[in-house]
């Protein structure tokens, strides 16, 4: 199964902070805490890990995550679950505030664009599964991100997708 994916450029802190600079040039990027900095240092630096768990406040900056996944020079596909209606509204926003492509995924979807933001219901259903797994075969896809993935434990019982998104975001 790893032989599918292709080989990833681990990048260091300097390369880092300048594709943030460019994403963000009104201001002089710094990492705004050492949370945000070992997050961004241990998703995208030279030592590789297959699963990462950020844990860090609201407002703390771990949006930075998936646009500096979305911006890199080598980017391929960066998935986003994002379970509330409300925040893949705001994403998408963020997104298009400095210049990175997104969409919000449907069956429909064809297009491998940087950044794709998918409903916890979409997740687990056929057809998503499908068009993540063309990524991976393709060699596009470059990692998946849960936001607010403790909502798999907390709202299972009336949501029940929840469940599932372990299940099919395991098959991909």
């Amino acid at each position: 199964k790893r032989s599918r994916f292709r080989q990833r450029r681990g990048w260091s802190e300097e390369d880092l902070l300048k594709v943030a600079q460019r994403l963000f040039p009104s201001i002089t990027f710094q990492f705004r805490q050492p949370g945000q900095r070992r997050a961004v240092l241990t998703t995208f630096g030279t030592t590789f890990h297959e699963q990462v768990i950020l844990i860090l406040g609201t407002g703390s900056g771990k949006t930075l995550i998936p646009m500096l996944s979305a911006s890199l020079p080598d980017a391929g596909t960066t998935i986003m679950m994002i379970p509330m209606v409300a925040l893949r509204i705001d994403m998408i926003q963020r997104f298009n505030a400095v210049g990175i492509p997104s969409v919000i995924w449907s069956v429909e979807c064809k297009e491998s664009p940087s950044f794709v933001i998918v409903s916890a219901e979409a997740v687990c259903n056929d057809s998503f599964l499908e068009y993540a797994q063309g990524l991976v075969f393709r060699q596009k896809l470059d990692r998946i991100i849960i936001d607010e993935c403790h909502l798999t434990i907390t709202t299972n019982d009336y949501r029940p997708c929840m469940t599932q998104v372990g299940w099919f975001i395991r098959q991909i």
